[in-house]
């Protein structure tokens, strides 16, 4: 089969189908608009990666409806395979002449639905596959999604292939010590921050000592007579330093997989655009081809007396970096601190869920319930 692509927006959805062999495509045409076609370009970069051949096909005439009509109906012409028309990254006006189109030339149209991920049939012709509402699969990876936005993951700290069992177990321990008792929390990482040249630390407080005994165990510090430890390295550091909400993340989503059709997750993403803006994520999750984009947060809160403040410059962020090169993702905040009632009206606005404080012991079914919810 040929898919043919008219574009003005950029979505998932436009490439999805192609990916699922049930629709059989074999080749793909990217029909857009002059200002569109860089991203006409990294559509048909991930689709020839994954052994699609893809055209790309110049829209001119924007004001000259029959112009466009016409450049439309011979690209159906020149091909030698049956068409089908996918108008899901269509704006209105272009979706419409496309559809004229299907209609004259008899040709099957659709488009994706956006929240269902199902196949809405617009010209359905008799025994054309998949039937209406068919899920569509999800085969869309982490690189393949920021790909189609002009985005390339230059390093992950941890991906489904490269799991660290133990460092997850213990990053379960730290999640259970943050929501039992946060200020002994915050006390550790002070420590661990402010340690020497060769990882040695200050005595720490009594009250530590059953909460190290498991980091120990793991091998990230060794715990001295006088009340000090010493960290193993760099990466027990980071670890120690707020990096463990990331893998308990990372293990609480891991563990969703089957319940929900969550097909690639990673923590510590960094990407870099066309235009070489960098920027770095949390955790990442692709559940029914949508991004979902995760922010943590270990640092003390903004106000220490009332225990509440997350900044409003994160959520300014996380709003800003689930936009990115019109990402398009869902956002959540997970913080040890939990948040001001200013920052939780100012999260409902920007449609950002929040997890925090003795929540993180509830975190899966945070995750699962947002995860179904969208």
């Amino acid at each position: 089969m040929h898919l043919l692509c008219p574009i003005d927006t950029v979505h998932s959805d436009i490439l999805t189908p192609a990916l699922d062999r049930v629709f059989g495509i074999r080749h793909m045409t990217v029909a857009a608009h002059s200002h569109r076609l860089g991203a006409a370009a990294d559509i048909a970069e991930i689709a020839v990666a994954a052994q699609i051949s893809c055209d790309i096909i110049e829209l001119t005439g924007e004001d000259s409806p029959s112009q466009l009509r016409g450049t439309l109906a011979q690209i159906i012409s020149d091909t030698e395979l049956p068409t089908l028309i996918n108008l899901s990254g269509a704006s209105p006006i272009l979706a419409a002449l496309a559809q004229e189109v299907a209609l004259l030339r008899q040709v099957p149209s659709f488009v994706i639905h956006p929240e269902r991920d199902t196949l809405v049939w617009l010209n359905h012709l008799p025994n054309v596959v998949p039937a209406q509402g068919y899920n569509v699969a999800d085969r869309l990876t982490l690189d393949g999604y920021f790909g189609l936005f002009g985005c390339e993951i230059v390093e992950v700290s941890v991906d489904l292939k490269h799991r660290n069992p133990s460092l997850e177990k213990l990053a379960r321990h730290m999640a259970w010590f943050a929501s039992r008792d946060s200020r002994q929390l915050y006390s550790l990482m002070q420590h661990v921050v402010r340690a020497d040249e060769n990882g040695l630390t200050a005595p720490l407080p009594r009250e530590l000592q059953p909460y190290l005994m498991p980091i120990e165990q793991a091998g990230l510090i060794t715990l001295l007579h006088g009340g000090e430890l010493k960290l193993r390295d760099a990466q027990a550091l980071r670890f120690l330093n707020g990096g463990w909400l990331e893998y308990w993340l990372f293990a609480e989503a891991a563990s969703l997989i089957g319940q929900c059709p969550i097909h690639d997750l990673a923590c510590g993403v960094q990407i870099v655009t066309h235009d070489g803006v960098k920027n770095e994520y949390d955790l990442a999750i692709l559940c029914n081809n949508q991004l979902y984009l995760v922010e943590c947060k270990t640092q003390q809160p903004e106000n220490r007396q009332t225990g509440r403040g997350v900044g409003n410059d994160v959520l300014f962020k996380l709003d800003s970096v689930s936009h990115l090169s019109e990402l398009d993702a869902r956002a959540m905040l997970v913080s040890v601190s939990r948040p001001t009632e200013h920052e939780i009206h100012r999260a409902d606005e920007q449609h950002i869920e929040i997890v925090c404080g003795h929540d993180l012991v509830n975190l899966r079914e945070r995750l699962r319930d947002w995860l179904k919810s969208n």
